[in-house]
C-alpha cells in the first residue's frame, strides 16, 4: 500500500543499523529519481526487490529517436507493440502499468543522458507521463518509481509532474557523484 506510516519509515538493517526505507526517501521528493554510480542504483534496485517491488529496465543510450525511446520503456513496461509508438498512445499505456499493492513497481533508465543530449525535451516529455503515471498509482495505493541512470554525474532536468528530478539519498551531493 502506497501510505506510509510514520513507525514504518526506518528499518533496522542486517548490520543492526537504523536505515531510512529507501522507496519512502524517493518518492517523498517525487517519482523519478536520479543516479549516476550503477554500483549505487544496483544496490537501491537489491533493496527495491527485496521489499516486494517489480523492477524493470530500459536501456535508453543507444536510442536514436523518439519511436526508439517509446520502442525502448513501452517494452520494458510491457506494453502491446505497435508499428509507430507516439507519447499519446505511450501515455494512454502509461495508465495501465501493474503496479503491485504489496511493494511497488520500478522502473529503471539507463544512460539516460545520452537521449537528453541526443534528443532535447523528449525524455522530459516521457518522464513528465511517468510521473503523471506514479500520482495516478497513488492514488489508488500504489507505488511507482522511475531511476533514471545517467553517466553524467551534473545531469539536470526539466520539472517532470510539477516536480524537478532528484539526486538519489547516496548521490545527493555533488561530491557523492565525484564532482
Amino acid at each position: 500500500m502506497a501510505a506510509f506510516r510514520e513507525d514504518e519509515l526506518e528499518y533496522t538493517d542486517g548490520q543492526g543499523n537504523r536505515r531510512e526505507r529507501l522507496d519512502w526517501a524517493l518518492l517523498r521528493y517525487g517519482p523519478i529519481a536520479l543516479f549516476h554510480k550503477v554500483a549505487v542504483l544496483e544496490e537501491g534496485v537489491a533493496w527495491l526487490r527485496e521489499h516486494g517491488y517489480v523492477v524493470a529496465q530500459a536501456e535508453c543510450g543507444s536510442c536514436e529517436s523518439k519511436e526508439d525511446v517509446l520502442r525502448s520503456v513501452s517494452e520494458a513496461l510491457g506494453f502491446p507493440k505497435g508499428p509507430f509508438p507516439n507519447l499519446d498512445s505511450f501515455n494512454d499505456d502509461c495508465r495501465d502499468i501493474e503496479v503491485p499493492e504489496d511493494g511497488g513497481f520500478a522502473l529503471v533508465l539507463l544512460h539516460s543522458d545520452q537521449v537528453v543530449s541526443r534528443l532535447p525535451g523528449l525524455f522530459e516529455r516521457v518522464l513528465d507521463i511517468l510521473a503523471t503515471a506514479s500520482r495516478d498509482q497513488l492514488l489508488f495505493g500504489r507505488r511507482l518509481i522511475c531511476l533514471v541512470q545517467s553517466d553524467d554525474p551534473r545531469l539536470h532536468l526539466a520539472p517532470v509532474g510539477g516536480l524537478s528530478p532528484f539526486w538519489n539519498p547516496r548521490e545527493w551531493f555533488d561530491k557523492d557523484r565525484g564532482l
